[in-house]
């Protein structure tokens, strides 16, 4: 009989071990470490590492992790050797449901490689929803060009830049940011679903904040585009964590704009690379990001599951 429980301190190793048996060993070993450092941290507040028996043998396992801005991360289940009955894989994201649901998480989401047919799966047929493929995108920047301008990179006398100052700028950067989604080609069944201030509170935590590297733009005396880079400082890298453009303000080339002004940041601070996600689907921006030199390394598909809402006095935070 099948029993899901959820792994003590003493099976994680186990558990995880199963999780990520498609990998080398060191492959393996490296990502149980990094799992174990992040449960551990400051930026997740629950998670759920599941396990199921089978007299008392360990036959599958599935994983969430869930942030202090309530996202949920999903490692989609997997199965010991010669448990091919996908009865363990829908207990187990049944139980994953469970979990993500009692602790308030505002969704869901597993990125897969599109060749994981099982996973996705697994996930879809338990209440999870294929949305897109997002290409993961690199730029690297020469070392020996970090001074020169980028082309193109002209101020319009009638544009102006905001640099984030938390506690001053807050409610402002959240409010454009909400116009930005309003027709977005980058996953639009996400939009509406959070607020501006949660996902200011997100983006924060993708690699390290520093908010002298948020930009609001303004033109013509209105806000028009945000432009939120991270550091990741181990790789030498930032990331384009957000970059979106009002509604009412496309096609003035702005998009462009400031991810000419993302470039000569970072060459400006010495960094090697940068890096940014975007959805398969929208083609413009894709183009743009073809056309300045961005090259895609890797390519996801997006499964995601929303939680029912709950009132904000049966929502854990």
């Amino acid at each position: 009989m099948i029993r899901i429980s959820r792994a003590s301190p003493q099976e994680y190793e186990a558990a995880l071990d199963l999780l990520f048996d498609r990998l080398s060993p060191d492959e393996r070993r490296n990502s149980v470490k990094d799992v174990l450092r992040s449960l551990s941290g400051g930026r997740i507040i629950r998670h759920g590492l599941l396990a199921a028996w089978n007299d008392g043998s360990l036959v599958g396992s599935v994983l969430y992790a869930i942030q202090r801005d309530r996202t949920a991360f999903v490692w989609p289940p997997r199965m010991g050797p010669g448990q091919a009955d996908s009865t363990v894989a829908d207990a187990l994201v049944a139980a994953l449901r469970a979990g993500v649901d009692s602790a308030g998480a505002w969704i869901a989401q597993a990125l897969l490689d599109p060749a994981a047919h099982d996973d996705a799966d697994a996930l879809d047929r338990n209440g999870f929803t294929y949305l897109t493929d997002l290409r993961f995108l690199v730029h690297m920047l020469d070392a020996s060009a970090q001074n020169q301008p980028v082309a193109g990179a002209t101020f319009p006398p009638d544009l102006e830049i905001v640099t984030f100052e938390p506690g001053v700028h807050d409610e402002r950067f959240a409010r454009l940011l909400e116009q930005t989604y309003v027709g977005t080609r980058d996953c639009p069944e996400v939009g509406g679903r959070r607020s501006g201030g949660d996902a200011l509170v997100s983006h924060r935590m993708s690699g390290e904040f520093d908010p002298s590297r948020w930009k609001l733009y303004r033109v013509a005396g209105k806000d028009a585009g945000v432009l939120l880079l991270n550091a990741h400082p181990e790789h030498s890298a930032w990331e384009v964590v957000y970059v979106g453009v009002a509604h009412d303000c496309r096609g003035l080339g702005l998009g462009r704009r400031m991810m000419i002004d993302a470039l000569a940041a970072v060459r400006r601070a010495g960094q090697s690379t940068l890096l940014l996600a975007v959805d398969s689907r929208n083609d413009y921006a894709s183009k743009v990001y073809d056309e300045l030199g961005f090259v895609e390394t890797d390519r996801k598909g997006v499964h995601v599951y929303f939680p029912e809402a709950r009132p904000a006095s049966q929502t854990r935070r």
